[in-house]
């Protein structure tokens, strides 16, 4: 193995999938891994699950659990997260192609929530050691869900008010980390939905001199406030323990031309691979190549225009 190539939300992407496949190439000596969120949103959903399963199914890729599979399946199974779901286009398909939909539910109950490889990490969000291990009895060794009882404690509990350390957990590894912002503080994000939480930097340090506005992440042009966190207990703020490759968050590159390392670093060790491509944005694979000893020697990127 000399190395993978990690591509980001496709989102019914499947034109542009295509285009990017072609671009970097395919070879025994690499492996695709897809971040998740194949489904939702662009005009060719059924495409893309076709073309990613086939793929995985001739084990020439890896595809990860995205939070668009997961409320896909919590939607089939008539589950709840702790907030409402979205409008879920895949879940169209119940009308419109039944054996599709729910073939694709049940291949989508097979993704590993993330990828722990010996030089490499993949996970939708966010990689928290802790509520990984919080996970671990409901996953196998290779982090795919073992049966049905992981959604159902993965949604609300009996209660119907409170969710359990597994949806917590569940959420903050598939959609990331969130803080509430200070009292009528809020922000309009790329829905045009006004948020009174921020998703948070989990890999990065704080201090008691951090500002809300220091930490937010993927909140677009919008204006965060400067205040200083109220408090810092909890924080995650450590360093990943090895090379760690997300998607989910909307990223936009510098230029309309291409995506830059520059562009795809959160860190010197995390590096995210969405760049909105169904939102007029651009397709992009992180590239990892390994050294002979099968330590990380270089990253880098490569993408295309969103056709839209």
């Amino acid at each position: 193995m000399k190395g993978y190539d990690v591509i980001g939300d496709v989102h019914g992407c499947y034109d542009e999938l295509c285009e990017l496949l072609d671009k970097i190439g395919q070879s025994s000596e690499r492996k695709l891994i897809f971040v998740g969120d194949l489904i939702d949103r662009g005009p060719k959903q059924k495409e893309c699950v076709a073309l990613v399963r086939e793929l995985v199914e001739h084990h020439r890729a890896l595809c990860i659990m995205g939070n668009h599979e997961y409320n896909a399946i919590l939607k089939r199974l008539n589950l709840r997260l702790k907030k409402d779901l979205f409008s879920l286009p895949f879940c169209d398909f119940v009308n419109t192609d039944r054996d599709f939909y729910y073939d694709s539910i049940e291949w989508m109950k097979t993704l590993p929530l993330w990828l722990d490889l010996p030089s490499l990490g993949v996970v939708h969000a966010c990689w928290n050691s802790r509520l990984m291990r919080i996970l671990a009895s409901y996953l196998d060794s290779e982090h795919r869900i073992k049966d049905d009882s992981f959604f159902a404690a993965s949604s609300k509990n009996a209660s119907g008010c409170t969710v359990t350390k597994i949806a917590d957990a569940a959420e903050i590894i598939l959609k990331g980390t969130e803080l509430t912002l200070p009292e009528g503080e809020y922000f309009v994000d790329k829905d045009g939905k006004s948020r009174k939480e921020i998703r948070y930097k989990w890999w990065q340090s704080v201090t008691e001199e951090t500002r809300y506005c220091d930490i937010a992440l993927s909140v677009g042009d919008a204006v965060i406030t400067d205040k200083k966190l109220g408090q810092i207990k909890g924080w995650i703020g450590k360093e990943p323990p090895k090379l760690i490759v997300v998607g989910h968050y909307w990223l936009r590159s510098r230029s309309p031309d291409n995506v830059t390392l520059e562009d795809a670093a959160f860190s010197d060790k995390v590096f995210c691979s969405d760049f909105s491509c169904v939102k007029s944005g651009r397709l992009a694979a992180i590239r990892v190549d390994l050294a002979c000893d099968a330590s990380v020697e270089k990253v880098w990127v490569e993408s295309v225009a969103s056709r839209s």
